[in-house]
């Protein structure tokens, strides 16, 4: 006599399928994005460096870059400023598209929020570039290299969006801050339990994310509130 499974119990194996499958891919997708979010903060936080350092090496040393004196709205540092940084390290980039006109880079634009999915901000609206391989960069000058923007006697920052004009686009999820200081070196904003956090409203909140990803690897902060760089780094 030949055995066979009855329907019954297909049914049964195929459900009991189903339910493993419901439980574990869901978790199985949110590893593979997040560590693919960490991969490409880290390749673009590599290939930044090299253009910045490269553009050390043609045009000099990064606070002779910037040329002129600021207004007192700060017009002169966004308008002017921004693309005395953006056209010497652009050249150094794998790039699709640039743009430094307001009107035509509104064409790309895009609105993004904090990391907790409020208070929406534009990225791409002025001195942005979209790189080979999809992330999107905007290079902003803080206006001198005086500056203690996070970083100390940071020139510029650099916010780059990992997968573009895709969602989330929330700071820290895909979003993230670097700042170039005046020895040509592009830094990962700092770690900062109270920018980034998964109850504050400010519209800054996801900027400090930026170190953890590079020096951690990992995303904990957005599973857990109460972590340190020099102390407890994971939810457990």
């Amino acid at each position: 006599m030949k055995k066979a499974f009855t329907l019954a119990e297909v049914l049964i194996t195929l459900g009991v399928i189903g339910i493993v499958a419901a439980l574990t891919i869901p978790t199985l997708i949110s590893n593979y994005q997040e560590k693919q979010t960490v991969t490409r903060v880290k390749e673009a936080y590599t290939l930044l460096n090299s253009a910045v350092q490269m553009a050390v090496v043609e045009h000099g040393p990064v606070n002779t870059w910037l040329t002129g004196s600021i207004t007192d709205d700060g017009d002169l540092s966004y308008e002017t400023f921004s693309p005395m940084l953006f056209e010497k390290i652009i050249p150094h980039l794998k790039i699709v598209f640039k743009c430094t006109d307001i009107l035509e880079c509104r064409r790309h634009a895009y609105t993004y929020s904090n990391l907790i999915g409020t208070s929406a901000m534009w990225i791409m609206n002025y001195t942005g570039a979209k790189l080979s391989n999809g992330t999107y960069i905007q290079i902003q000058s803080t206006g001198s290299c005086t500056s203690q923007f996070e970083i100390q006697n940071a020139c510029g920052t650099i916010r780059i969006d990992v997968n573009g004009p895709n969602p989330p686009n929330q700071r820290g999820k895909d979003i993230f801050l670097f700042a170039i200081n005046n020895k040509g070196y592009v830094l990962p904003n700092k770690f900062n339990s109270q920018r980034c956090n998964l109850v504050d409203d400010t519209y800054v909140n996801g900027d400090a994310c930026t170190e953890w990803v590079i020096l951690k690897g990992n995303l904990n902060y957005l599973k857990c509130d109460g972590l340190s760089i020099n102390g407890k780094d994971t939810c457990d």
